[in-house]
């Protein structure tokens, strides 16, 4: 009974690993074409959105970006919970500000705020307040965006794309939660997004710094599930159930920076949402992406069931010394499916570095916290499934 337990999670344990290495490797092979120095685009019809619940003063330089970098673009900001100062301070600038409060609705709240930004538009464009905006770029209160950043994403547009992932950057790594955060984000861009472009699959979304044809996210926003912790998730599955099926790329010399999450201790907070998101979504929703009958369903099917990156990375090393040692005492009586998924992972480390050589540097930093982060993010999974923290969405500390 235990032995054939112990097979079934090694045999799960393997797959995993295998995927792991070969999304690691397929997407360091990925890379976005040049877009030409003649390059020109009307962003006339293009709006950003920038939900803001409790703002700092660094949503004040996020706004200043979009306009410095392309002054065509509408702005509009939907403040929560702001403080006079910095309400006065973004009504200053040129952009659409309204204010709202979303406490006390059904289901999850930021979803409810995305609605609500969609449904202004729709009446925006339909009584001609503003002239018809057929894109919406969707951005955090703290995505600061670079210089080339709508001209990469507007790129990919013409070349028939209904939605265009970004790649958000940290600000600062200095501290060992920033460092794994974006560690973390860094292993998702090469494994969820680079590596399913090059396969002309779909990538995962990011949660925000991404370009989106007016209908497809308005429409998948109005069917988000209001159980559904998180959003980015549910937005795409939600986009995957539509038809056509939609075309998306990701788009990685399309920058972004953000804050990370400083401190190891409120990675749990933020794993709560991301782990109650993931396995949220991969119970309810395995069976509708199956039957959508594409490869991309299927595949972000298993994506969504995936184990924690941290605990795979805990257990292998711990199972192949199990298997190593039984091979030492008793040669014919282990398979060496660990020993495999620990060389499969070695590997992806190894494809890993090659793509990003700094965080060897950032290295030590992780490790003295490493079992910490393990403990933290499998008490996460737990308080993310739990049906109290449906419906919810978790906000996260960073150092503003």
């Amino acid at each position: 009974m235990l032995e054939g337990i112990y097979y079934v999670i090694s045999i799960i344990i393997l797959f995993y690993s295998f995927y792991t290495f070969l999304t690691l490797f397929l997407g360091s092979l990925y890379k976005s074409e040049r877009v030409p120095k003649n390059f020109k685009y009307d962003y006339s019809n293009w709006i950003v959105f920038i939900p803001a619940y409790k703002p700092s003063h660094q949503l004040i330089q996020v706004i200043e970006k979009v306009k410095k970098y392309s002054e065509d673009i509408t702005v509009y900001v939907l403040l929560q919970e702001s403080s006079e100062e910095i309400r006065n301070e973004v009504l200053e600038l040129d952009c659409i500000v309204e204010e709202k409060t979303f406490k006390g609705v059904v289901g999850n709240p930021y979803h409810e705020v995305l609605r609500y930004m969609c449904n202004q538009l729709e009446f925006w464009n339909r009584s001609k307040k503003l002239d018809q905006k057929d894109f919406i770029v969707l951005l955090d209160k703290d995505n600061l965006v670079t210089e080339d950043f709508f001209k990469e994403l507007a790129f990919k547009l013409e070349q028939g794309y209904d939605l265009v992932q970004g790649r958000r950057v940290a600000i600062s790594d200095a501290s060992s939660g920033e460092v794994y955060d974006s560690f973390s984000e860094n292993l998702n861009d090469l494994m969820f997004r680079a590596s399913k472009s090059l396969l002309k699959g779909t990538p995962e979304l990011s949660g925000s710094g991404f370009v989106c044809k007016r209908e497809l996210f308005q429409i998948a926003c109005q069917n988000l599930d209001r159980k559904a912790p998180g959003m980015d998730k549910n937005l795409l599955i939600q986009m995957m159930m539509q038809k056509p099926y939609p075309k998306i790329v990701y788009q990685p010399s399309a920058i972004l920076k953000e804050e990370k999450t400083a401190e190891v201790e409120d990675l749990k907070q933020q794993r709560i949402r991301w782990f109650g998101n993931q396995y949220f979504n991969a119970i309810k929703y395995v069976e509708k992406l199956i039957r959508r009958k594409r490869w991309e369903t299927f595949d972000y099917a298993v994506t969504l069931w995936r184990p924690p990156r941290s605990v795979l990375f805990a257990l292998v090393p711990f199972f192949a010394g199990i298997e190593i040692l039984g091979l030492v005492l008793f040669p014919t009586s282990f398979y060496l499916l660990n020993i495999a998924s620990l060389i499969f992972l070695t590997l992806g480390v190894i494809v890993f570095a090659t793509q990003y050589p700094s965080f060897l540097l950032k290295f030590k930093t992780l490790m003295m916290k490493f079992h910490k982060i393990v403990l933290n993010n499998l008490w996460s999974v737990k308080e993310g499934i739990d049906k109290k923290n449906q419906g919810k969405f978790i906000n996260t500390k960073h150092k503003v």
